[in-house]
């Protein structure tokens, strides 16, 4: 194939047609037609526009979970992600369908039901445990998202 196209090469100069770059992206493109055509290649799966790879949605989401109660920075993450922030978080919500934040917030809640149903702890120390600032900020997030209050939501799930 290279010699062909080392063939064709002066012929395309001679009539005026072709740059360097024009013969480049005839290159390209003969080669990935032959690589998709003969060679079994696909495009990846995980290369779509406004997603995150798959190792950094999986590294963002170890990050968030192992910073669970202290925060951590939307710049931390990008830096993580090697991304500019701005590209990270429209990147994350392409992934996830949410912000960082709101994803945290989901995995607070979701720990916080497990601390409901498997113990008889106070609120307040629930919310403390979860990253919430106070109980009144656990209550409201946690009725947002799920629709009853924490109290309510563990009466009807106490094991």
């Amino acid at each position: 194939m290279r010699h062909l196209l080392l063939a064709i090469r002066p012929t395309l100069y001679a009539q005026g047609h072709a740059s360097e770059v024009t013969l480049d992206r005839l290159v390209m493109a003969l080669a990935t037609h032959v690589a998709h055509t003969y060679g079994g290649m696909r495009a990846r799966s995980d290369a779509k526009i406004g997603r995150l790879a798959r190792w950094q949605e999986q590294r963002a989401k170890e990050l968030l979970a192992a910073n669970l109660t202290r925060g951590i920075t939307l710049a931390d993450l990008a830096k993580a992600c090697e991304l500019s922030i701005r590209h990270f978080t429209r990147a994350f919500r392409g992934s996830t369908g949410m912000s960082p934040h709101g994803w945290l917030l989901q995995l607070r809640i979701e720990k916080a039901k497990g601390f409901l149903t498997g113990s008889r702890r106070m609120l307040a120390d629930i919310a403390l445990e979860c990253g919430f600032a106070d109980q009144s900020h656990f209550t409201r997030a946690f009725q947002r998202s799920v629709g009853l209050s924490p109290g309510a939501w563990q009466r009807q799930h106490r094991r």
